[in-house]
C-alpha cells in the first residue's frame, strides 16, 4: 500500500476520532460518566494514530521525542476498558482519587521516557538501533499490561452479567454479552500488531510496518464505535435493570418482620391463604414475595423457622426431659414423618443424633 494511501487512511482516522470525541462531550447521555470514559478512550486510539503520522512527517530530533512519548499512550487502554465496564454497570457510582493509580505507569512510562528522549540526543529512531532490545523488552511489558487488564475487565463484565443479566436503555431491554465479546475480539487484534512487531524484530520481511497495522485497525475500530453510536444511540443511556428479587425486597422485609414478631409459624396447620390474610394480600402474590424476595418456597421458609425453633429448644436444658417428637410439635411441626425428613434433609441425621451431640 502506497504512503499516499496509508496517509489518507490514517487522516480519515483522525478527524473520525475527533468527531466521534467531540459527539461524545457533547452528548446527552444519561451516563455521563460512562460516556466520558468512552469519550477518553477513543481519544487515546485517536492520539495513538495522529503519533504515527507526526513520527513519518516530523524531523528526526522531533519525530524521536514523539515516539519516546506516544510508545507509552497504549497503557492507558486497559484501565480505561476497566473504568468503562464498571461505569456502565455502576452509573451512580462516584469517581474515586485511587482510579488514578490504574494510570500510573502510563504517567511514569512518559516521564521515563521523555526525559530518555531529551538526554538521548541524535540516536536512531526508538525502533532501531541498539535500541531495539529495550523497546522488545517494553512491548512485551505493555502487551503483558494490556492483556491483564482486558482479563480483569471481561471478569468484571461477567460478574455485573450475572448480576444484571439485562439493561435498561429508556423502556428497552438489551444484553450486553456482545460488549464481552467485543472486548475479546480487541485482545485479538492487539496480538495481530505485537505480532508483526515482533516479526519485524526477527528479521520477517512484511508487506506493511506494525505502526501501519496498528493504526489502520484502530482506524477501523474508532469508525466501527462511531457507527454502533450512530445506529444505537441508547448505549449512551444504559442503566442495569435490577435483579427481580429487587422488586420484592420491601414486602419481603415486611413478611420476616412479622414471622418474626407473630411467630406464627407455631401453628401446626398454617396455610399459605391463612398467612395471606393476615399479611393482607392475596396467596399469588405472597407466594411470589416468597419466592423471588426470599429465595425459597412456602413450606421451604415455615421449616427454616420451625427447624430454628427446634435447635433453640433442644438446646435448653430445662426440657431434657421432653422428647425430641415433642418438641417438634413444639416447634410448629405437625407430622413425625415430614419433621424427621426435613430435619435430615438440613442436618445430615436424625433429631436424636443432632440432640444427643449438643
Amino acid at each position: 500500500m502506497s504512503n499516499g494511501i496509508w496517509a489518507t487512511v490514517f487522516a480519515i482516522g483522525i478527524v473520525q476520532g475527533i468527531f466521534l470525541v467531540s459527539a461524545l462531550l457533547l452528548s446527552r447521555g444519561t451516563n455521563r460518566r460512562a460516556t466520558q470514559t468512552l469519550a477518553w478512550l477513543v481519544g487515546v486510539f485517536t492520539l495513538m494514530i495522529l503519533g504515527g503520522v507526526l513520527q513519518q512527517v516530523l524531523p528526526l530530533r522531533l519525530s524521536q521525542l514523539v515516539a519516546y512519548v506516544t510508545i507509552n499512550i497504549e497503557l492507558a487502554i486497559g484501565p480505561l476498558f476497566l473504568l468503562l465496564v464498571r461505569s456502565i454497570l455502576e452509573p451512580d457510582r462516584r469517581r474515586s482519587s485511587r482510579e488514578a493509580l490504574h494510570f500510573l505507569p502510563l504517567t511514569v512510562g512518559v516521564i521515563a521516557w521523555g526525559l530518555f528522549g531529551v538526554l538521548a540526543g541524535d540516536r536512531p529512531r526508538a525502533f532501531g538501533g541498539d535500541l531495539r532490545p529495550l523497546v522488545a523488552a517494553f512491548v512485551v511489558f505493555k502487551a503483558s499490561f494490556l492483556y491483564a487488564y482486558l482479563a480483569a475487565t471481561v471478569r468484571t463484565l461477567s460478574r455485573g452479567l450475572r448480576q444484571s443479566p439485562q439493561f435498561l436503555a429508556g423502556r428497552q431491554l438489551v444484553s450486553l454479552e456482545w460488549f464481552k465479546r467485543w472486548i475479546i475480539g480487541l485482545g485479538g487484534l492487539a496480538s495481530l500488531i505485537y505480532g508483526s512487531f515482533f516479526a519485524e524484530i526477527l528479521g520477517v520481511d512484511l508487506p506493511f510496518e506494525s505502526d501501519q497495522l496498528g493504526s489502520l485497525l484502530l482506524a477501523v475500530t474508532i469508525y466501527l464505535a462511531s457507527l454502533a453510536i450512530v445506529l444505537r444511540p441508547w448505549l449512551l443511556s444504559l442503566k442495569p435493570r435490577p435483579a427481580e428479587t429487587d422488586r420484592w425486597t420491601g414486602e419481603a422485609t415486611k413478611l420476616v418482620a412479622y414471622l418474626e414478631q407473630e411467630r406464627p409459624w407455631l401453628e401446626p396447620e398454617l396455610g399459605l391463604a391463612d398467612l395471606a390474610v393476615a399479611m393482607g394480600s392475596t396467596e399469588n402474590h405472597l407466594s411470589a414475595v416468597i419466592n423471588e424476595g426470599l429465595d425459597t418456597s412456602f413450606y421451604g421458609l415455615l421449616s427454616r423457622y420451625r427447624l430454628a425453633e427446634f435447635d433453640r429448644l433442644a438446646r435448653d436444658h430445662a426440657l431434657s426431659h421432653r422428647s425430641v417428637l415433642d418438641l417438634a410439635f413444639q416447634a410448629g411441626f405437625n407430622s413425625k414423618a415430614s419433621f424427621y425428613r426435613i430435619f435430615r434433609k438440613a442436618h445430615g441425621m436424625t433429631p436424636s443424633a443432632y440432640r444427643a451431640a449438643l
